[in-house]
């Protein structure tokens, strides 16, 4: 491994936060409406945003010495869960933004919203021959579903209460 700049590790780890834009934008604007939904930041919170961003700075700066194999499995396999993470956002889109879609399985896969990008993620530092980006990802996969699972509890009890 060495130090430099990966446009491969740049674009693994922007496609999939495209997509992300509009419900960010959607998000926001729904959070000023509702005060209730604003949680301060927990330390799970803190420990998935700063995972996060050290994966993706690894995956751009921390570049193999191996040759990526532009045509590997690995890399359609990727390609493919986040084809599938992208479907379940146009699901979401298509449906009005209906937020309990957030919660529904996709094609039997719970939390896909959590899934299909974590194994993307995975396979594609796996592809690239990073494998150093791997230990910034898996305590962010972690954080990441917990929090995840936590939001669409409590957004789902406040509804209940409301």
């Amino acid at each position: 491994m060495y130090l430099g700049f990966s446009w491969t590790g740049f674009v693994v780890f922007l496609l999939p936060m495209i997509i992300n834009v509009p419900f960010c934008a959607i998000s926001d604007n729904q959070g000023k409406n509702n005060k209730a939904e604003k949680k301060t930041s927990s330390g799970l919170e803190s420990l998935e945003k700063a995972s996060r961003s050290l994966y993706a700075i690894s995956l751009c700066i921390l570049i193999s010495g191996k040759q990526i194999d532009y045509l590997s499995p690995l890399m359609f396999v990727a390609a493919l869960f986040l084809i599938l993470y992208t479907a379940t956002w146009i699901r979401y889109y298509r449906n009005g933004c209906d937020r309990k879609l957030l919660k529904e399985s996709f094609l039997c896969v719970p939390m896909p919203l959590v899934i299909f990008p974590l194994v993307y993620f995975v396979l594609a530092s796996i592809w690239m021959n990073n494998l150093i980006s791997l230990a910034f990802l898996i305590p962010f996969a972690i954080a990441h579903g917990i929090v995840s699972y936590h939001n669409l509890i409590e957004k789902e009890k406040s509804k209940k209460g409301s």
